[in-house]
């Protein structure tokens, strides 16, 4: 009995000194995973999705509760993707936040619950000739579509906002894509990288390029080919605005070339999220975007036009989160 006993205790023993040094080696507890939030861009290397790689960069290193995965898609399809919760967090721009709110085109059903962050910049659309065609007297997108040279035109690719514009203008003009293949135009289609690449090695004479001030692709194009930065006149401003845009400007030597102001028209281009997201998530995400607008703007340009009241009178068309709008209440801007 004694040695039953003493066997008993032995093995408690035993299991109370494992479990102490267990204790004392074990290693600390991991450190709960951060929250994932969808961050939705547009295609690889576009504007878009460079200011999304910086955002999400910046974030991931300061805050321990969110981490932000940049995720593809689009000007035109991200109101759609963070409407039914494929997206959490994206950019786009006012139009078509606000139509796909509305449930207007070219979105066929409403997402009433979209919210506003933050106001980046607005857009420009750069209409491009080449020498050649400027010489033949084609000094606008008007005279190209209604003179239809035998030449080459490149207006985007399908799904982003540069062909959806130029596919809208042509029809206010009263052709399309298939209409100027059939008239002997060579229409090229393809992402920003692309398109200027058709135009440096001649394959279409003119662009059409929807896309933020001072775009790198344009810059290296106009160095290896001149080009021709047509003006909006008074029929296309008609049509532009119908469409959306409001007017852009483009600064005097933004690119080679380029010695006069572009005047011509954009859309205003915003960060968005769904009304339903967390309140800290986003009041985090719009700090972080002010609060570190140097190290963004080193990023890419375009953060440089950050500024809190320009953001909260630019975003006018779409409510803004209440996560957003405590920051903006904070430091004076609402």
């Amino acid at each position: 009995m004694l040695k039953k006993t003493c066997r008993q205790h032995s093995t408690l023993f035993a299991a109370c000194v494992a479990l102490f040094v267990f204790v004392l080696v074990a290693p600390p507890q991991v450190e709960a995973a951060k929250k994932a939030v969808k961050l939705g861009a547009a295609t690889v290397a576009s504007t878009l999705y460079v200011m999304a790689g910086a955002l999400a960069d910046v974030f991931n290193r300061k805050n321990k509760d969110y981490s932000l995965n940049v995720t593809l898609g689009g000007g035109k399809s991200n109101p759609q993707l963070v409407g039914v919760g494929k997206s959490d967090i994206a950019y786009s721009y006012t139009y078509y936040v606000g139509n796909a709110i509305a449930g207007k085109k070219p979105y066929k059903k409403k997402y009433p619950n979209l919210r506003a962050m933050v106001w980046l910049y607005t857009s420009a659309v750069h209409f491009m000739a080449a020498p050649e065609l400027v010489d033949k007297g084609i000094n606008s997108f008007e005279d190209f579509v209604q003179k239809k040279p035998r030449a080459g035109i490149t207006i985007g690719k399908k799904g982003t906002g540069t062909y959806n514009i130029a596919t809208y203008l042509l029809k206010e003009y009263g052709t399309s894509a298939d209409a100027l293949k059939k008239a002997g135009v060579s229409v090229r289609l393809g992402g920003g990288r692309a398109m200027m690449r058709f135009y440096q090695d001649k394959h279409v004479d003119f662009v059409l390029f929807h896309t933020g001030p001072g775009n790198g692709l344009i810059k290296q194009a106009a160095l290896r080919r001149p080009i021709n930065f047509t003006g909006v006149t008074p029929g296309m401003r008609q049509r532009l605005e119908k469409f959306g845009l409001v007017e852009s400007i483009v600064d005097a030597n933004t690119y080679p070339g380029q010695k006069k102001p572009l005047d011509t028209y954009g859309l205003r281009t915003i960060i968005f999220t769904r009304g339903d997201q967390s309140p800290d998530l986003i009041y985090k995400v719009t700090k972080t975007v002010f609060e570190n607008k140097d190290y963004l703007k080193g990023a890419h340009r375009l953060y440089g036009f950050l500024e809190p009241e320009r953001s909260v009178k630019n975003m006018k068309g779409v409510p803004i989160h209440p996560g957003a709008a405590r920051y903006y209440k904070e430091v004076g801007a609402m």
